[in-house]
């Protein structure tokens, strides 16, 4: 009897506790499409005989650990509203809110946020499934469009230790079944992956989605839609990348969304691409145009101009998540220049198309600079060549039969068929900017790279030069306003710096000295005195050819050995030599150059160098500029010919709160937020400004205020002795008399 109760309980125990979680709730969309959710608020979504199962929250902490999904979590709660459905749950370190709602017959939104308790701790956030099961996935087909096109790929049915599927900017994943298509249509543009799970030692595959970080929150939107006519997906796709662009500059397209959801794709797009068009128009610059002059970059007044800012990266390699906010926080750290990498292979996706949508993405980006008078370098970026050799930034069809990138890079430069259809992509951006002052210049080619097993230095420096000449002659027959930059192979050759011709240029050089180029290495292999020697040699050259220099990249790993030190006496190198700077880069992560961690803060050991006085204009020569970071006091040295002279200066509230301004000079100053505008009379002689923190008076005062003092002093002493010798004096003729 007991031992028939034993195996009853053991039995109820098994299937309470080790089966897996039944659908609590179905939510049906149509008589094909419909969610079951399970008590674990995991989404199995079911279109005739597909079933994508278990979409579901994950994460990994730091150092991609400790990963979680959601179908191991509690108990979800789910409320129904008129057409809706809500699931909500918990860990011990998140919340999660799911709203699903219809839209229409064949469309349902799936609106997904999650709330964490310390998003510092977190690597990533995904939203997917890691249960496609090989014995059902293996060879499906797949329709994936991103931001670059369409392409279709098969599940592997045997294994690949790649993955299978990447990219930054997806916009919809489709899956093909017996009488439809069930599309994930992306609104976020957000990472996606497709990855083989027999890597990790299960039998399966997943379909990820991965959250951006922002405070201690995520979010997703993707909508479910189901077609038979697979036209669909291009008007859906070509639609979705104007709304992307829309939202994120001009607001929300409301227009859009309803012909949008009526499945009216082609009129969606249409209803704003003419708005997208004009959007530079939208917007009045107040920059000056830029040019060189006798060695110098100036402005349209005479003014020189100092340059500092940051490589604003993602476009060249299909990150489209730039937003107003970053230049927000750029114009509060005093920048006022971005370098924007850009890509070939996105401008020009196969050969002769020219995809205008990624050009309104480039128009975005200016578009916000205008706005905050922060300047623009445009930079054909390229890193490792093209994805074909494991980079990014040229066209994929572009050189097919190189051994590896240095090898396509080659075989580039040495064919001036490759020139010219590089110099068209150049002239159509000239055409559509050469009225634009907010842009500085273009920046022609990022590191040229070399192979020298196959052509020696001092030919590929030949052929560098020629076709530099070549291509720049080609913009100057639309666009001789804009400055152009150019460099030596990898951007740092000494011994490489091409011969240019056109007197509108810049040298433009890449510093990692140290080798902090890969991110993780620190100041452990250089010294204060190699990096200040660097810097001379580069002046030396630029002396040499006759041009002015400035540092396009330079940066260190955030987390390195001594980064911030290293970072620190770069930039007083820097400033010794009155050089301007763009830091490598504006970005999110948890230890390379990003100036932000994955969750949007900042980092301060780094920022709080980079955020430091700069002086912005000035029609004096400056000899030399040194911020005291731990005094707070900035001291600028110039020179002497000159009766009177202006010079503007950002002064950074995060060190220099009260601004207390002196000088060995007669001034005149005004103080404008952050931005201090000096009139100075010369006197023949050098001379000094003091800038620092009233709270951090570092007194000394001004030549003149001590001569006064001390002739007060002296008037004083000289007024005593007097005093004295007359009272001695009365003293001796009242005793005489006595």
């Amino acid at each position: 009897m007991y031992r028939y109760i034993l195996i009853i309980i053991l039995f109820l125990t098994i299937i309470l506790f080790d089966s897996p979680p039944s659908s609590r709730y179905t939510y049906i969309i149509n008589e094909d499409l419909s969610i079951d959710i399970s008590i674990n608020g995991c989404l199995d979504i079911k279109y005739f005989d597909l079933t994508i199962p278990k979409m579901g929250f994950a994460y990994w902490k730091r150092g991609w650990i400790d990963f979680t999904h959601q179908k191991w979590w509690g108990k979800c709660k789910i409320t129904t509203l008129n057409n809706s459905v809500i699931v909500s749950g918990n860990n011990s370190q998140a919340s999660y809110i799911i709203h699903i709602c219809r839209l229409n017959n064949r469309m349902a939104s799936i609106n997904l946020s999650i709330y964490f308790i310390n998003l510092s701790e977190i690597e990533a956030v995904a939203w997917g499934s890691w249960n496609l099961d090989l014995n059902r996935w293996s060879g499906r087909k797949i329709i994936i469009y991103s931001w670059s096109g369409k392409s279709e790929l098969y599940l592997p049915a045997s294994f690949k230790m790649t993955t299978i599927f990447y990219d930054d900017s997806c916009i919809s994943v489709s899956y093909p079944s017996s009488r439809g298509i069930l599309s994930f249509i992306n609104l976020n543009l957000s990472k996606t992956s497709i990855v083989d799970e027999r890597r990790w030692g299960d039998s399966c595959f997943s379909f990820r989605y991965y959250l951006n970080l922002d405070g201690n929150k995520c979010k997703l939107n993707i909508i479910l839609y189901t077609t038979k006519n697979i036209d669909n997906l291009y008007w859906i796709y070509r639609s979705l990348k104007l709304y992307h662009i829309y939202c994120s500059t001009i607001g929300f397209p409301s227009k859009f969304y309803s012909l949008f959801i009526n499945e009216s794709f082609y009129d969606a797009y249409i209803s704003i691409r003419g708005e997208i068009r004009n959007i530079l128009k939208t917007v009045k610059c107040n920059n000056k145009w830029i040019s060189v002059e006798n060695n110098r970059i100036i402005d349209e007044e005479g003014y020189n101009i100092y340059l500092y800012g940051a490589n604003y990266i993602g476009m060249e390699f299909g990150w489209f998540h730039q937003s107003e906010r970053d230049f927000i926080l750029m114009k509060n750290w005093g920048f006022n220049v971005i370098r924007l990498p850009i890509g070939w292979q996105y401008i020009e996706p196969r050969p002769g198309y020219i995809d205008e949508d990624y050009l309104f993405l480039i128009d975005r980006i200016i578009y916000f600079a205008k706005k905050y008078g922060i300047y623009v370098i445009l930079d054909m970026h390229q890193w490792h060549w093209s994805p074909k050799y494991g980079g990014c930034g040229m066209p994929g069809w572009l050189i097919m039969d190189a051994e590896d990138y240095r090898d396509a890079s080659i075989k580039f430069f040495t064919n001036k068929e490759y020139w010219d259809r590089f110099a068209n992509i150049w002239r159509i951006l000239a055409n559509r900017y050469r009225d634009e002052s907010i842009i500085i210049g273009y920046d022609i080619f990022n590191e040229p790279m070399p192979k020298y097993s196959v052509l020696p230095k001092n030919i590929l420096k030949k052929y560098i030069s020629d076709f530099y000449n070549y291509v720049i002659d080609r913009i100057r027959e639309i666009d001789r306003n804009h400055i152009i930059l150019f460099m030596s192979i990898w951007g740092s050759d000494k011994d490489s710096v091409p011969t240019i011709f056109d007197k509108n240029s810049i040298l433009n050089i890449h510093y990692y000295v140290g080798d902090t180029w890969d991110g993780i290495t620190g100041y452990e292999k250089t010294s204060y005195s190699e990096l200040e020697k660097e810097v001379r040699d580069w002046i030396n050259i630029a002396r040499k050819v006759g041009k002015p220099l400035w540092i396009g990249e330079f940066g260190v790993g955030s987390s390195a050995y001594m980064a911030d030190k290293w970072v620190k006496d770069v930039t007083n190198i820097f400033d010794k030599y009155v050089l301007g700077y763009c830091w490598w880069a504006f970005w999110r992560d948890a230890s390379k150059f990003g100036l932000l961690y994955v969750d949007g803060s900042e980092k301060k050991h780094i920022i709080n160098i980079l955020d430091r006085p700069h002086i912005y204009k000035t029609n004096i020569n400056i000899v030399k500029i040194n911020f005291d970071l731990e005094n707070k006091a900035l001291k600028v040295t110039l020179s002497s010919n000159f009766s009177i002279g202006y010079i503007e200066i950002y002064v950074s509230k995060r060190h220099i709160e009260d601004p207390i301004i002196v000088s060995n000079a007669r001034i005149n100053y005004i103080v404008r937020k952050n931005i201090v505008l000096i009139k100075i009379y010369g006197i023949g002689k050098q001379i000094y400004i003091k800038i620092f923190d009233r709270m951090y008076d570092p007194s000394p005062r001004p030549q003149y205020l001590e001569i006064t003092l001390l002739l007060v002093f002296l008037i004083l002493l000289l007024y005593i002795l007097l005093n004295i010798l007359i009272y001695n004096r009365h003293l001796r003729t009242k005793f005489s008399k006595m």
